[in-house]
Order: structure tokens, then C-alpha cells, then sequence
């Protein structure tokens, strides 16, 4: 789905009785465009929260005596000299920055691409993750890197090319549309619009619960880790 056909979705559909639709023209009236997109962007975050739809790799190279390792960019090199850290330990580079929010840690694999235990109590080798983007080594390894693999958010939409991808599955686009359907209702704040904003956002939660319990989401991830080789690790 594109940003075109995202207006189009609500224009004909949950927006069809409503002015900013042009009274289901198809499109979105340029003025109010801004507050789709703004709603947009928010369903998409929520979405995100809620399923795996964009897992990416980051690099840490242990070191001595550091057991607690803060997945933020001001401790990656590329933001070392901005942040003043001394000793930043996330590996990027100039090409690749580290910037996405790291929203849940998935996998951690070693310098030898083994998938480390996570979370668990009663492995030495286990790393764990007392919060959503730290990471704990009890038993850090100086030099070595660990390849982390976490979710974080789905790019967010700009707003200026109708062409622009709207970068989520096929099963979740009405939950999408429901959700900026739903805000756009509550914001009108009359009795008929805040209760056909809470059957939006009823309908939101439905489909959200039903591609979790159905699963329709599930991506089988592969534990090969080229990242390694690309940072010069083998």
C-alpha cells in the first residue's frame, strides 16, 4: 500500500460521510493531509510496539569489566566525539549509523554466529535484558563483538510523494486505516463521532488480536550473521 491508496482506503471508506474526504471523492483534502500522515505515523509506531515488523542488526564489541551495555546511539562510535563518550562500544559507520530505537532485543549471537541464551538464570552464557534496549553481559568477553538483533520501528511515511510505500503487511492495512480513523472521529468530539471513533478503535484492537492469536505474522529468522565479515570480524 502506498500513501495514494492509504487516502483512497479512508476517502471511500471509514472517512466516506466526512468533509476531509470530500465526501468520498477517493482522495484526502490537501489541508487535512498533514493530520492523516501525523495519525498515520502514530498507528504505524503502535503497530511496530505490538509485531516485529522491522527487525534490524546492530554490533557491540565487549569490554573489560562492562557488564551493562545501553543500546542508544550516543554510545556508538559514529556519535562518540557529539555525546562525549569515552568508550563507545556500539559499532557503526559513517554509511550505516546506528540511530533506529531499539524497542525489544530478539537474538544476540557471538563472534562465531552461536545464538547466545537469552534471559536465562541458569546459563553461564546467558545475556539478558533488564530493560527494552540494554543489554546484559555477566561475563563479557573484551574485543569480541556481539551481533544483537532487535526490533524497532517501521519508517515513518514523509507525506510528499503519493507513491511513497506504507512499508506493513497486507493483514494489518485495516487496523492502519481503523486506527487513523478512529483518532480522526475522537478529535471531532460530538456523541455520534466519539462513538464511531470507539467502534474504530474496537475494530483496531480486533484485528491486532486476531493476527496475534492466528499468528499471521510469524517470519522464521535466519541465524547467519554476515555483519561480522562486514565489520572485518570472522
Amino acid at each position: 500500500m502506498n500513501l495514494n491508496e492509504l487516502y483512497r482506503r479512508l476517502s471511500f471508506g471509514e472517512l466516506s460521510n466526512l468533509s476531509i474526504s470530500s465526501e468520498g471523492s477517493g482522495s484526502i483534502i490537501n489541508d487535512k493531509r498533514p493530520t492523516v500522515v501525523l495519525l498515520a505515523n502514530e498507528g504505524l509506531q503502535e503497530l511496530s510496539k505490538r509485531f516485529v515488523l522491522r527487525e534490524k542488526v546492530l554490533l557491540v564489541e565487549q569490554q573489560e569489566g562492562l557488564t551493562t551495555y545501553r543500546l542508544e546511539p550516543m554510545y556508538s562510535i559514529q556519535n562518540a566525539e557529539t555525546s562525549g563518550v569515552n568508550r563507545p562500544y556500539i559499532v557503526d559507520s559513517e554509511d550505516e549509523p546506528f540511530s533506529d530505537p531499539v524497542l525489544k532485543v530478539l537474538q544476540v549471537y557471538d563472534s562465531c554466529g552461536r545464538e547466545l541464551p537469552l534471559n536465562d538464570r541458569d546459563n553461564f552464557w546467558a545475556v539478558f535484558t533488564p530493560q527494552n534496549n540494554v543489554l546484559q553481559v555477566p561475563n563479557p568477553q573484551a574485543g569480541l563483538p556481539l551481533s544483537v538483533n532487535y526490533q524497532t520501528f517501521v519508517k515513518p511515511i514523509l507525506g510528499v510523494d503519493l507513491e511513497e510505500t506504507i512499508d506493513i503487511p497486507m493483514v494489518l492495512e485495516k487496523a492502519l486505516t481503523s486506527y487513523i480513523a478512529g483518532h480522526v472521529l475522537g478529535n471531532m468530539n460530538t456523541q455520534e463521532s466519539n462513538a464511531k471513533s470507539q467502534e474504530h478503535l474496537l475494530r483496531f484492537e480486533a484485528i491486532c488480536a486476531e493476527a496475534e492469536d492466528k499468528d499471521l505474522l510469524s517470519i522464521s529468522s535466519s541465524s547467519t550473521n554476515t555483519k561480522f565479515e562486514k565489520r572485518g570480524w570472522t
